[in-house]
C-alpha cells in the first residue's frame, strides 16, 4: 500500500499519524517507529534515517 488515504481507511484505528510525502517509487520506503525513546528504524529504504539514529 502506497496510498495514504488507503492506509487511513484501513489502518486508522491503529495509527497516531501518516505523513503523505506523495507518490511513492518502486523502492521501498523507510519506516521509523517513533512510539519509543531512541526512535527504532523497522525498515531502512529511500528516505534519510540519520536524525533518527543516537
Amino acid at each position: 500500500m502506497s496510498d495514504a488515504e488507503d492506509i487511513r481507511e484501513r489502518f486508522g484505528a491503529h495509527l497516531d499519524l501518516i505523513i503523505d510525502g506523495g507518490a511513492c517509487h518502486l523502492d521501498p520506503t523507510s519506516v521509523i517507529d517513533l512510539r519509543e525513546l531512541p526512535p527504532k528504524i523497522v525498515r531502512e529504504g529511500r528516505g534519510d534515517t540519520s536524525p533518527f539514529t543516537v
